[in-house]
């Protein structure tokens, strides 16, 4: 019978040299738009959290995730992504119960801020707001708005926190490339996402002639770490043929 679920958690990147980066400074938290519409909140559709997102699909599904995203990726172990707070998403059905809790929760805090004179009530919702997603949505895939099923994608997150991150921007901040920049490069800089060789199980690549420059990057800018981790963390690398053919 095949799994429902990996046990490792994937995250697809756009290019090689992001994924260089990943191999050598870890995860970064970026501000992804999140649609919030399901609350039906007036004037107020979307919210940008600061994320590092990923997956559980199992490997007999993963090609059609890549082909709907990108071949470039890397798989961690589900015990890494849990001891570093990592949490599956809530999918939330528009019409079900849990939006009329929500709803009542956020309103219960913003009465609690009020009352207490601080906002901790109202973070901590939104908190709980970052890890809930609707069950489908459209969603912009190379360059074409299409209509998604969210929940078959699995999804993990990681959520930055920090006092001198923001915990969300608004669609119009978010919208500002420049605000959107410095805020990502603070939280880029304040909650990296690390890990070491051996917390890799998959690395993926599209094309095959990669491997030699993906190698010798390995073994040069992981040197830090133990000669034999890093030489097995070389041993992980699969390419797209390979996915698509044996997996």
């Amino acid at each position: 019978m095949a799994a429902l679920r990996s046990k490792t958690l994937f995250h697809f990147t756009k290019s090689l040299p992001d994924l260089k980066s990943i191999l050598k400074n870890g995860f970064y938290p970026r501000y992804s738009l999140e649609s919030i519409a399901w609350m039906r909140l007036p004037k107020k559709d979307a919210v940008a959290f600061p994320i590092v997102c990923f997956c559980d699909i199992p490997l007999g599904r993963i090609s059609d995730h890549i082909r709907a995203y990108t071949s470039l990726g890397i798989g961690m172990s589900q015990a890494w992504g849990r001891a570093n707070g990592l949490n599956p998403l809530l999918y939330v059905s528009p019409k079900s119960d849990v939006v009329t809790i929500a709803k009542r929760t956020l309103k219960a805090a913003l009465s609690a801020d009020k009352a207490t004179g601080n906002t901790g009530h109202a973070k901590n919702f939104r908190r709980l707001l970052s890890f809930m997603k609707p069950t489908s949505g459209m969603q912009k895939v190379r360059g074409k708005r299409i209509l998604k099923q969210f929940y078959l994608e699995s999804e993990w997150r990681y959520l930055a926190i920090h006092k001198q991150v923001r915990s969300f921007l608004s669609e119009a901040d978010y919208a500002d490339k420049v605000k959107r920049k410095n805020w990502n490069s603070k939280a880029a800089k304040l909650c990296p996402l690390t890990f070491t060789p051996k917390d890799v199980r998959y690395i993926f690549l599209e094309d095959e002639d990669d491997v030699p420059d993906l190698v010798n990057f390995i073994t040069r800018e992981m040197s830090r770490h133990p000669y034999d981790e890093v030489l097995k963390l070389t041993t992980r690398i699969i390419c797209q043929d390979t996915i698509d053919n044996d997996l």
